[in-house]
């Protein structure tokens, strides 16, 4: 973006320059030459700079396809580059022909097909940009506290980086379509009075297109920050006042995080539930992690050596009573399917940021989980540990 921002700006500065020297004259006569140089060098960043701005859209489109875990861009890149290249034949091989008539309609015909591809651009962006705005929209609603904010802020910088990619292909829409025109419309200092307004037109909203993408602009404001935990001596210093807070309370707090468990215990739970062998009625593709803990997790952890014949936490069995501190903390909600809890979690152990359906799909069948069992102990992520409430907190109690 940095380097982008430069080259616009440098672009600006050579034709100034250019026409500094054109209008001041020279006395060594050399005037046409130094112009001609400046001016070709001032094209080349000007040309640079239209692939460097649409090349950052890219990326934002193809970042946002890896967070969204689906296909959003339509192939924008190799678009983008078919554009670019038009763009510079046009300029360089047809444009030096133009005095033969029959480039001239080669010419046109290229300033009508590049005019559709910033729109073709801008339409492809707007579904990148509004698919997850549009989710985030709706899930907000449905939150409450840091959660909603996070994803209302989430909207508004989507909402924002839209506006600025929209920005970016409406300038350069509106100089391409007036390039055609000052040459039959207008006369030729006309249209260099207009075609320079085009063109700074052009540079202003470039630079804002991407200092809005890089969040210089303070106007999409941050969610609100969690407040700061309690320092242990704030800590001890309540625990001091609150009997609730002593040493038992501190005591069930170190028991409860040291109640994780390997990805590879985990592994071999699920694999007894596809084998039926610990839950008849399982199934993969409707259980639900409440099905999971009534059924298999609560039978599995029932300890009749437990005051009142109840139980332990499963993970606590899975330990043989030791403890086990987690490398991981993992949230979710016990109506979704307890497949898509395990999928997530061996996502994160054989390090896939974008989407778990292609470990959901593996964990469908037996020859599946051997095979995910591989890559993990290729990666050495089995011993990952992690701590999930339906296995690290007792059931029972």
């Amino acid at each position: 973006a940095v380097i982008c921002s430069c080259v616009i700006w440098a672009s600006v500065l050579g034709w100034a320059t250019q026409k500094a020297v054109t209008w001041c004259g020279d006395p060594w006569q050399a005037q046409a030459l130094v112009g001609d140089i400046i001016y070709g060098i001032s094209y080349s960043l000007l040309i640079t700079s239209f692939f460097l701005v649409f090349f950052l859209i890219v990326l934002r489109i193809e970042a946002l396809e890896e967070s969204w875990g689906q296909s959003l861009s339509y192939h924008i890149r190799w678009i983008v580059f078919a554009y670019c290249l038009l763009f510079i034949v046009n300029d360089i091989v047809v444009d030096s022909m133009m005095k033969h008539e029959s480039w001239r309609l080669v010419s046109q015909y290229f300033n009508f097909v590049y005019l559709v591809f910033p729109l073709i651009i801008g339409v492809i962006a707007c579904r990148a940009f509004m698919s997850p705005m549009q989710l985030l929209q709706r899930e907000a609603p449905r939150m409450r506290g840091a959660p909603r904010a996070h994803a209302e802020w989430a909207a508004r910088c989507l909402r924002a980086e839209l506006i600025a990619v929209l920005l970016v292909v409406f300038s350069q829409e509106l100089r391409l379509s007036f390039r055609p025109l000052i040459a039959t419309v207008f006369s030729r200092a006309e249209g260099e009075v207009l075609l320079g307004v085009m063109g700074t037109f052009d540079d202003i909203a470039n630079s804002l297109g991407i200092a809005i993408m890089c969040g210089v602009f303070p106007f999409v404001v941050r969610p609100p920050q969690p407040p700061p935990r309690p320092s242990s001596q704030v800590f001890r210093e309540r625990s001091s006042r609150d009997p609730l807070l002593g040493p038992r309370w501190e005591q069930k707090v170190e028991e409860l995080a040291g109640r994780g468990f390997t990805l590879g215990a985990l592994l071999d739970f699920y694999e007894g539930l596809l084998k039926r062998e610990t839950m008849p009625s399982f199934d993969a593709a409707k259980s639900t992690t409440n099905d999971v803990v009534r059924q298999a997790i609560i039978p599995l952890s029932r300890s009749s050596s437990t005051a009142g014949g109840g139980g332990v936490a499963l993970s606590t069995v899975w330990g043989n009573g030791q403890s086990m501190l987690p490398q991981r903390m993992v949230t979710h909600n016990w109506s979704n399917k307890f497949l898509h809890l395990v999928a997530a979690i061996v996502a994160d152990g054989l390090a896939l940021r974008g989407a778990y359906n292609s470990v959901a799909m593996d964990l469908m069948t037996v020859e599946g989980v051997a095979m995910l069992r591989s890559r993990l102990q290729l990666f050495g992520a089995l011993c990952i540990t992690y701590w999930v409430c339906a296995f690290s907190v007792n059931q029972h109690a």
